[in-house]
């Protein structure tokens, strides 16, 4: 990318009597604003940051969608989001081709789109990312390390103003309770929201458990935190440690196991069936 910004800068370059038309007597501000936009364009010390910052954005609306179709576990959807974006490249090309303003007219609501769903996007390529690799490479925590380091995960829902899909860890003190501590953009200073720690469960998943939160006694568990999928199978170990309620199975664990003893009982009174009849 500064390659190609660099050679944008260099495409054409300004005349010298307008760049020192920049630097001498008022300086930039005397400058006519056709003059600065055009010095602004052919300088690689703006192109190349201005480009860089372009080019990120973009990326991570496109690797947002990418992430998406990684996760839909309908065919269908895949193949809908894939269109979408074929369709926006598609456009974006034949813009182009028509007239280099409309192309460039083009690159720049997509730009400007890409920045306002940067965070987002941000934090729903983390989100595939981390999650697709405990699942490639099979990690597995183990009840010691839980009960040493803690555990890390996803927002489920917004807490106090911390966007959903935020990456961090979850700690418990006896003088601030349990807390989500996180990085904005996972490198600014670190923050921390408190966690209702009354009414707190753990559920198992098929692919990952969840830290859940009951209002009270008789309603349902609500999610809070999606745990990455190497704490499968420790989640007594995590329940423990933050000191949760009970441990109990998701909607989704729970529909699978009573299809797989529908399928149990149906097998066996079929079995049984035919063995009366060989009797």
């Amino acid at each position: 990318m500064p390659l190609v910004a660099l050679a944008v800068a260099q495409f054409q370059q300004i005349q010298p009597d307008q760049a020192s038309f920049g630097f001498i007597g008022s300086g930039l501000a005397s400058m006519p604003l056709g003059d600065l936009a055009q010095y602004s364009m052919h300088n690689p010390w703006i192109t190349i940051p201005v480009g860089i910052t372009a080019f990120g954005v973009v990326w991570l609306s496109s690797h947002a969608l990418n992430v998406l179709i990684a996760l839909s576990p309908f065919g269908i959807v895949d193949a809908g989001l894939k269109l979408t974006k074929l369709a926006l490249i598609s456009l974006l090309t034949v813009s182009a081709v028509i007239n280099p303003y409309l192309g460039a007219a083009v690159s720049m609501i997509f730009i400007f789109i890409g920045a306002l769903a940067a965070g987002w996007s941000f934090r729903l390529t983390v989100f595939g990312t981390l999650m697709g690799r405990d699942f490639l490479l099979n990690k597995r925590a183990t009840a010691e390390e839980v009960r040493e380091t803690g555990v890390k995960g996803f927002l489920a829902r917004r807490l106090e103003g911390v966007p959903v899909r935020t990456f961090g860890k979850l700690t418990a003190s006896t003088e601030n309770g349990v807390s989500f501590v996180y990085r904005p953009w996972l490198l600014l200073p670190q923050k921390s929201v408190p966690v209702a720690d009354v009414g707190m469960v753990v559920c198992k998943g098929l692919l990952h458990p969840s830290v859940s939160h009951r209002e009270s006694e008789e309603s349902a568990p609500r999610s809070t935190l999606i745990l990455l999928p190497r704490y499968r199978r420790v989640e007594e170990s995590i329940a423990t440690r933050y000191g949760c309620q009970e441990v109990i199975d998701s909607a989704l664990m729970r529909g699978f196991k009573a299809m797989r003893q529908w399928l149990i009982d149906i097998l066996s009174v079929g079995k049984n069936a035919i063995e009366s009849r060989v009797n």
